[in-house]
C-alpha cells in the first residue's frame, strides 16, 4: 500500500453503501502527505495523531474541508510536532492530538475524535460548505471549547 495503513473509524448503522466517519492513514515511511502520524509529546508519550490538511466529506464527488476549517475546529487539541523529513530537514506543524497510544482511555478518545468529525461533516453538508455558517457553527463545537488533556 503507497499511502499507509488505514485505521478506520466508522459510526452509524453500517450500509450497502459504506464510508467510514474518518480515516486515518498511517505512513509506511516518510509521507506528509497522508493524515496520520505519530508524535511524542514533552513527557515522552507517544500519540496517534491526524494533520488535519484535509477530510473527505463526500469521497465520490471529491468534497473535502480544508485545513483551516479543520484546525479552527480542533484548535484546542492542535499541538506543534516535529516532522522529520531526510529531503528538507525538519519542518514544524500543527497536528491534533487525537489520542495516546498507551492509556485507559484509547478507544473513548478514538470515539471522541471521530464523533466531532462526523458533527463536522454533517454540518459541511447542511450548510453547503459555506464559510459564515460553517464559522457559526464551529465556534458552538465542544471540540473548539476542551482538549484531551
Amino acid at each position: 500500500m503507497k499511502s499507509g495503513r488505514p485505521i478506520v473509524l466508522a459510526l452509524g448503522n453500517s450500509t450497502s453503501a459504506y464510508t467510514s466517519t474518518v480515516e486515518i492513514n498511517i505512513p509506511m515511511g516518510q509521507n506528509s502527505a497522508v493524515q496520520g502520524c505519530f508524535a511524542l509529546d514533552e513527557h515522552g508519550e507517544v500519540w496517534l495523531c491526524h494533520r488535519g490538511s484535509r477530510l473527505t466529506v463526500q469521497a465520490f464527488q471529491r468534497k473535502r474541508l480544508k485545513r483551516t476549517m479543520i484546525h479552527d475546529c480542533f484548535r484546542r487539541w492542535l499541538a506543534p510536532a516535529l516532522e522529520r523529513n531526510g529531503v528538507d530537514g525538519n519542518t514544524e506543524r500543527d497536528v491534533i492530538l487525537v489520542t495516546p497510544i498507551s492509556g485507559p482511555h484509547f478507544h473513548r478518545n478514538l470515539k471522541r475524535f471521530a464523533f466531532s468529525v462526523k458533527k463536522l461533516k454533517e454540518a459541511w453538508i447542511k450548510y453547503k460548505g459555506s464559510e459564515l455558517r460553517m464559522r457559526r457553527f464551529i465556534s458552538q463545537m465542544p471540540a473548539t471549547r476542551g482538549s484531551w488533556r
